[in-house]
């Protein structure tokens, strides 16, 4: 498991494609565009996308989604793409503020962050955000049902949740097939799920973080 620091910017897209001269955009979650001004190597405008924070100064890069057509992230691990993106960074931008509207770096760069999205060394695995605040001992995992009965695997680490009463059983047999919920490392290969109204969603099931 990797993890990568997430900032307190906007979160989005950036963007580089034509129409048809070179055309850079941050697309937000809302699906909100704004054009900007950047100083990129023309050779990156054939449909390159990028997941960034946005702050009022600088779109920091985050992870690498496409480039040049080519789909990267379903393709690699994250530390693969992080890698890939730092070579990206260094050999094809440069900021010049006589001629952006905003800059852009890296994400290591930030210097105010949020908390931590950890990832597996899965190809296409997606990131678990975890709020800097949160105790060290515990952590949002992806929980996945076995065809044992209250056996649950959590398959970044190939460890298991604890489930000690019937109650917890009963709730758990509600998430479906695969789920995330907060969780209390027990340091032996189990997890104790801590549920409330908010802890346990399966949104994340299919939708990008």
């Amino acid at each position: 498991m990797t993890w990568a620091h997430q900032g307190s910017g906007i979160p989005g897209w950036l963007v580089l494609t034509r129409d048809p001269e070179p055309i850079a955009l941050f697309v937000d979650r809302d699906s909100k565009i704004e054009k900007h001004s950047l100083v990129i190597d023309e050779r990156c405008f054939e449909d390159s996308i990028f997941r960034v924070e946005k702050t009022p100064t600088h779109l920091y890069l985050a992870d690498l989604w496409m480039f040049n057509g080519t789909p990267i992230f379903d393709k690699t691990t994250f530390e693969e793409r992080r890698e890939k993106m730092k070579e990206l960074f260094h050999t094809f931008f440069t900021n010049c503020p006589a001629f952006q509207t905003i800059c852009v770096d890296l994400r290591s760069n930030m210097k105010d962050y949020r908390g931590k999205e950890y990832y597996t060394n899965d190809r296409g695995a997606r990131g678990i955000f975890v709020e800097s605040d949160l105790n060290k001992d515990e952590m949002r995992l992806e929980v996945i049902r076995t065809d044992i009965p209250d056996v649950y695997r959590i398959p970044s680490n190939n460890e298991y949740l604890r489930v000690r009463t019937l109650e917890l059983s009963s709730k758990l047999k509600t998430m479906g097939d695969k789920f995330f919920v907060r969780c209390k490392n027990n340091n032996d290969g189990t997890w104790d799920p801590l549920l409330s109204s908010n802890t346990v969603t399966n949104e994340e099931k299919s939708s990008p973080q």
